[in-house]
Parts: structure tokens; C-alpha cells; sequence
């Protein structure tokens, strides 16, 4: 768990559309990687020592490196045996890491803190030795009761900002002290409508809905806080603050890529958004306000400067070729509740190269949700229980394969593989082969190709054409398909839910084809089948609506899409 995290989010200022508070770490960035760094980083010093004797039952406990560490990799790569309940932080420059347990460990008994091998530096330079520091507790019990040390703001701190965290330091450790609305422990007046606790070492921070601005804030530890032994603080502690008089808008003061760029590299990593003052980031905006694609390219949390005023977002694989990434930032506010100006103001760039409605290249991945179908969970992937993946696919020839796999209890099984050959001005469905349970149950390839698409997508908007092809199908039987291609004259938006997003102006691929089989030359059964495409500009298919099944089939929406840039 980072040290400094909102209360429940999907994805701060991308998503615009919070499930409760706030969400991202506000932790200072500690710079980019240096990519000649090969060194791999050494744990330099600790608390307690290995072999360590007499040792605090409360922590925090400490492990300190010789240079700026990956967070996640270190938290989930620091272990206790035997194991208990506890927190992990770090610092501003994430070169040291406090561990603080939840209740105080047993007395006089011998511990083991495991620092794995796996632990990177910012370069992905692993530590490469597993550290192991064995240490054993002090007999005593903690009978001493915690004391206020510091506050921050401190007592009768003026100008402060509305919606800034609450830092108390105590003596030692304290206990969580529970849910917002329930807890005793911390009074606040005038108490603000939500918020949450959290502790990194001898602190605790609250977390809260901005103040009114220009007034007196108190607030109160009563005696019912207790460090991690249950010592209660002896008695209540006070202090206060004036929120500063906020009747200016904020407004987006700088950007990179800068807002309304255009030839911005496909390789760009991050986006960095500056405001002209701290924001409060509860952007509950409706998902027709973000691009979708955004929201799938992000890797992790977005994350906060120390001030709230700047926002990080990056994006390992890069973005798209020729697509516009915006966002419309529409009734988010500052701290003091003042609306961005303009309300809305829209945030855009374009990246250099030219888009494609159904960019193919090998490893290309596509995660769908089928709404009657199990959620998947995979690492990396929050939701999805259909796959399509571009397979061997041959650039001296143009042919490829799409597959598509299903989540099967724990493994992805091949559910369908069609094969396709793209012209350079139009895409042919040669056939394609059914499976069950992963295994190959029956292969169709068509006497004769069919147009599946013409290509560029876009140049053929409003254009409809006719398909047609056979195929025997074994002991006399054999299958005709009659039908036509459209792609609509105009776009349509389509919302992903899950994403709380929309992908915007995409094209429309519509199928309808007619099916009739026969046996030695006498029609036997036909039915029909009528499918709905939607491709978005740099990325392809984006919901897939088969429409005449019985019962019909919920939309596949893609919610997650992975791509290769050279």
C-alpha cells in the first residue's frame, strides 16, 4: 500500500468518475530512471539490526537503500515471519521504507524480516540477494501512554488551504482509529462530509472533504485514541487553524503534452497536467467527457504532487499513431469548491502518423467482457472473459489469423480462429475453424474469398457490397453464404462502462448474411445471421453486438486493449 492514497477511486483525473473520494498517491515523483543505471541497489541500514535483541514491540520498524526505489516492487517483496498486520510507507525520496504493525508483536519472541532479491530500483535493477534480519522482542509491555509530538498545520496556523491533509505526529504508533462517521478518536468541527485515516509510522494523516473556506477549523484527539498496545492518550489534545479566503478559479496552466498539440511522438510515455493551485480530486464526470483511450492506455494510479496542483499519468506502451487523446474537465473544482475556468475546458492532442480503423500487427490483444460469461482476473487486467488475438501473421503476404480464446476456470482456451488476408486495399475473410473445449472441431475455408472490409475503413464510409461463397462441408452436405457489408455514412459513440469512458466518432461495420444448408444439392436448414462492429480510430473493434441470436447476446465491449509500438 502506498503511503499517501485517496479514499476509493477507478482512476483519478482519467477517468473523471470516482466510486467514492479521493485516490491516487500524493507522494512527490522521485524523477525518471536513469537508463544507464545497471547498478543493482543495496539495503544500507535498518531497524532493528539482524540479530538485533530487546526490540520494540510497536516499530515502526525501518529498511533504508542507497538510492530511489520502485514502491510497489519493494512492498511486495518485504515479508515477516511470523507474519502479522502491518503498513508499509515510504519517503518522499523512496529510498527508505517504514513498516508499522497494526498490533504490538508478542513479547520476547524471535522475528524474521524478509527483504527479497526482487526488490528493483527505478531502473528495474533488481537487488539480486534476499536480506534476511532476524531480531527478538523486548519482555517489557508498552504501559506508556502516547503523546501529541507536532501537527501540521500547526496550532493557530491562518491561510491554509481547504482541503489539505491533516498530519498528527505522536510518541509511538498509534491504532487505526476505524470508520469516518463511527470513530471517537478524532473530533473535527465543522467536520467535513467524508474522509479516512491512515498512519505512516508515529503519524496520522486524515484525509477529508475540502473545509469552508475562511473559517476557524478544531480539531480534537480525545482520550479514546490508543497507541498499538491500548495505552489511551491521558488527555485531549486541541488545536486550530483558519482555512485562507479561495474565490478564484482555478485553470489549467500548463500541460505536456501541451493542450491543442498536434504531431505529439506515438512514443509519448506520460501526460502531465499542471493546475494553477491545488484541485480537489474528486472528478465525478460522466464518462462521455473521456476518451476511452486514455483511460486504457494508463499502466498504474495516476499520481498526485505533494500540493494536489499537478497530476502524472503515464503510459508504457505509448499511445496510437494520428488519434486525438482529450478529456473535458467540466464542473471540477479547487480545493474551495471554485469551478475550473472554462467550465468546461478541454484538454486535447494529437499524436503524429496516420490512424487505422483496424490496425493489425502480431500480438496485437483485444480483452472483451461478455456480459453472460464469468469476469476474468488476470494480472494487469480489472475485468474481461473473451480475448481476440492477431496471430502469425505474415507481412510478405498480408494473411494473419485472429483468434479468440474464453476464460476457462483459470487458463484462456481457444474458442474460434478466422483466417484473414489483408490486400493493402481490402480484407478477406478466407474461412475460419470451430473449437470445443480447445479442441478443433470443424474448419470451413471458403471456395472463394470474401470482402470482410475495404480498406482504409474510413475513405469507405456509406459504401455497401455483397458477399458470397461456399464451402463443402463433408458426406454431402455443403453451406452457401449470401449477404452484404455495409459501414455507415456517419459515426457513433460507444460508451465503455467499465471504464466509465467513450470511445468517440467510430465507424460502423454491419453484417448480414444469410445461411442455407444442403445435402446433395437440396436446401435441408438456414437461418440468418446479422453482426454490429464498432472500430475505433487507432485501435479497431471496440464492442462486437451479434443481434438475431435467440436468446439475443449482450454487447462484447472491449474494456482493455494491449498493442506493440516499434
Amino acid at each position: 500500500m502506498k503511503a499517501a492514497r485517496y479514499l476509493v477511486f477507478l482512476v483519478a483525473v482519467v477517468t473523471m468518475a470516482l466510486f467514492a473520494l479521493y485516490g491516487c498517491s500524493s507522494e512527490e515523483t522521485v524523477g525518471k530512471p536513469d537508463p544507464g543505471d545497471t547498478t543493482p541497489p543495496i539495503l544500507v541500514g535498518s531497524y532493528p539490526l539482524d540479530g538485533a535483541t530487546g526490540v520494540s514491540r510497536s516499530g515502526p520498524y525501518w529498511f533504508a537503500f542507497n538510492e530511489a526505489m520502485d514502491e510497489e516492487s519493494v512492498e511486495d517483496n518485504i515479508s515477516a515471519s511470523p507474519d502479522f498486520g502491518h503498513d508499509i510507507h515510504t519517503n518522499a525520496s523512496a529510498d527508505t521504507f517504514w513498516l508499522t504493525p497494526h498490533s504490538a508483536l508478542t513479547g520476547s519472541t524471535g522475528y524474521e524480516f524478509i527483504i527479497g532479491a526482487e526488490c528493483e530500483d527505478l531502473a528495474g535493477n533488481q537487488m539480486g540477494t534476499l536480506v534476511s534480519i532476524d531480531f527478538t522482542t523486548t519482555a517489557q509491555q508498552d504501559m506508556d501512554p502516547p503523546t501529541v509530538v507536532s501537527t501540521d498545520p500547526e496550532d493557530g496556523s491562518t491561510g491554509v488551504n481547504p482541503g489539505e491533509v491533516i498530519r498528527i505526529t505522536f510518541s509511538e504508533p498509534v491504532s487505526y482509529p476505524g470508520a469516518w462517521n463511527s470513530q471517537t478518536a478524532i473530533e473535527i468541527d465543522p467536520r467535513p462530509d467524508d474522509g479516512y485515516f491512515d498512519r505512516e509510522g508515529n503519524d496520522l494523516l486524515i484525509w477529508h472533504y475540502p473545509f469552508p473556506v475562511d473559517s476557524l477549523i478544531e480539531v480534537t484527539v480525545t482520550t479514546d485514541l490508543t497507541d498499538i498496545a491500548g495505552n489511551n492518550l491521558e488527555a485531549p489534545y486541541t488545536f486550530t487553524f483558519r482555512t485562507l479566503n479561495d474565490t478564484t478559479s482555478p485553470y489549467l496552466a500548463s500541460a505536456t503534452p501541451a493542450n491543442g498539440a498536434t504531431g505529439v511522438s506515438a512514443g509519448t510515455s506520460s501526460i502531465v497536467l499542471t493546475f494553477s493551485e491545488p484541485m480537489f480530486p474528486e472528478f465525478d464526470m460522466p464518462p462521455e467527457n473521456v476518451d476511452a483511450r486514455i483511460v486504457l492506455a494508463i499502466d498504474e494510479e495516476p499520481e498526485w504532487n505533494a500540493d494536489f496542483s499537478s497530476i502524472h499519468l503515464t503510459f508504457p506502451q505509448g499511445l496510437q499513431p494520428g488519434c486525438t487523446y482529450w478529456v473535458y474537465f467540466e464542473n471540477v473544482t479547487d480545493m474551495a469548491g471554485n469551478f475550473i475556468d472554462p467550465n468546461p475546458t478541454y484538454y486535447w492532442f494529437r499524436t503524429s502518423g496516420t490512424a487505422d480503423y483496424y490496425p493489425i500487427a502480431e500480438g496485437d490483444l483485444w480483452y472483451f467482457l461478455d456480459c453472460e460469461m464469468p469476469v476474468a482476473k488476470l494480472p494487469g487486467l480489472d475485468f474481461g472473459s473473451r480475448r481476440r488475438v492477431i496471430e502469425n501473421h505474415n507481412t510478405s503476404t498480408g494473411e494473419f489469423e485472429e483468434v479468440w480464446y474464453v476464460w476457462e476456470g483459470d487458463v484462456w482456451v481457444i474458442q474460434e480462429k478466422t483466417f484473414l488476408h489483408d490486400t493493402g486495399t481490402v480484407l478477406l475473410h478466407l474461412g475460419r475453424e470451430e473449437y470445443h473445449d480447445g479442441v478443433l472441431d470443424q474448419t470451413m475455408m471458403w471456395d472463394s474469398p470474401m470482402t470482410y472490409l475495404k480498406l482504409p475503413p474510413q475513405n469507405n464510409m456509406g459504401d455497401s457490397w455483397d458477399i458470397e461463397t461456399t464451402v463443402d462441408l463433408g458426406e454431402g452436405f455443403s453451406m452457401v453464404l449470401n449477404g452484404t457489408v455495409t459501414i455507415s455514412a456517419g459515426t457513433v459513440d460507444v460508451l465503455v462502462p467499465f471504464a466509465e469512458a467513450i470511445f468517440r466518432d467510430c465507424l460502423e461495420w454491419i453484417l448480414y448474411v444469410e445461411i442455407s444448408i444442403y445435402y446433395d444439392s437440396t436446401p435441408v436448414e438456414g437461418d440468418e445471421f446479422h453482426q454490429t462492429i464498432y472500430l475505433c480510430e487507432g485501435i479497431g473493434p471496440v464492442m462486437v453486438i451479434n443481434e438475431n441470436l435467440d436468446p439475443p447476446s449482450e454487447p462484447d465491449t472491449m474494456i482493455v486493449t494491449g498493442w506493440d509500438i516499434d
